[in-house]
């Protein structure tokens, strides 16, 4: 086996550079040498050699990751972060939680651990996710550098249960930065704060189509009528990326099928107006009904080109991904671990309403 020539193939896409890939796995330890060399050069193309060394890293000792976090490149960074994140063990969850806590790591590469350690942190995430936000907010940040530690511990709190800290997400969307304000409403699709519904009412009304367009899937999301009626108000948006985006959420929600004519939309706002008034407030509706996870699998079907977005919905309410529409009986264990009608879930736990109704 030719090492160093499966790395230059593996550089490439396609059928031979994947199966160059596979066989640089195969090879294990005596691989990394010549990826890490060709994935240290900036300029270069790795093609499959990220998920080639994620998988060599899975099945690498402690040290030799301990020592890829600390890599200049950040796709080595990022690979050997991606294989302990999918560790179990708990040397490898202190190993991702001291890195998180030093505050000599980049505060980018810091957000990144937290996003994982939402995912792996284990039981003493949560108290080390706190401390490491409670330091993000005391430090002053440069106005076009956005506050990624401060929302991504947020962010990784929420998976782990911890509501508390999305209070501090919501001031971000009224960010002068746009791209800080849509890396807030990014988030909010997780995390849920006190005043997120008028402050992603004012979002959908801000200067930029890219922040408008961020601020609706966090509406739809929490599915409330408080926040189906400011996707009703986007209808009548004069970006016409915002209207479409609004009338498919807004269906989403209430189960029609409006079209994205001009007769259309205003069927659909007068509709809304009608239907929002009967519905109760700090419930979750979804395709015309309270919502339910088991509603999900039935939403789903072979060929349905919104699949991804359907799969995409249910990891955000579970924590678990699902490849739609062929799992159907991991659908229905979910449907079972998380039964409420009407309830918002994030990442598997219950949210109180208290928490975004205010």
């Amino acid at each position: 086996m030719n090492i160093p020539d499966l790395v230059e193939r593996a550089r490439g896409t396609g059928g031979d550079a994947a199966a160059a890939a596979g066989l640089l796995v195969t090879a294990g330890a005596a691989a990394l040498p010549a990826i890490t060399e060709a994935m240290s050069d900036p300029w270069s193309e790795t093609g499959e050699l990220f998920d080639a060394l994620t998988s060599v890293y899975s099945e690498a000792d402690i040290g030799t990751l301990v020592d890829a976090l600390g890599s200049r490149r950040i796709q080595i960074f990022q690979a050997a972060l991606c294989a302990l994140g999918k560790r179990t063990d708990e040397l490898s969850r202190s190993v991702l939680l001291e890195r998180l806590q030093n505050p000599q790591e980049l505060p980018s590469r810091r957000a990144d651990i937290a996003r994982v350690c939402g995912e792996s942190g284990g039981p003493n995430g949560v108290s080390v996710l706190r401390a490491v936000l409670e330091e993000s907010l005391s430090r002053p940040r440069a106005v076009e550098v956005p506050p990624v530690l401060t929302i991504e511990s947020a962010v990784a709190l929420a998976k782990l249960g911890d509501f508390s800290a999305g209070v501090h997400v919501v001031p971000f969307l009224g960010d002068d930065f746009p791209p800080t304000a849509a890396l807030a409403a990014e988030a909010l699709k997780i995390a849920v704060g006190a005043g997120m519904i008028d402050a992603l009412t004012q979002t959908v009304e801000r200067p930029s189509s890219e922040v408008r367009i961020a601020a609706i899937d966090p509406l739809f999301l929490l599915g409330v009528p408080a926040a189906a009626a400011v996707l009703a108000r986007g209808l009548r948006s004069d970006v016409p990326d915002v209207r479409h985006n609004c009338r498919v959420r807004l269906n989403d929600v209430l189960g029609t099928t409006f079209s994205d004519s001009d007769r259309e939309l205003l069927a659909l706002e007068v509709h809304a107006a009608e239907t929002l008034a009967t519905w109760d407030e700090g419930t979750r509706y979804r395709a015309g009904a309270p919502f339910l996870v088991g509603t999900l699998a039935e939403l789903a079907r072979p060929g349905n080109p919104r699949n991804d977005e359907i799969a995409q919905e249910m990891l955000l309410a579970t924590g678990r991904r699902v490849d739609f529409p062929y799992r159907f009986d991991a659908c229905v264990e979910l449907g079972e671990r998380l039964p409420r009608r009407g309830a918002l879930y994030r990442w598997g736990h219950p949210v109180s309403a208290h928490l975004f109704m205010s």
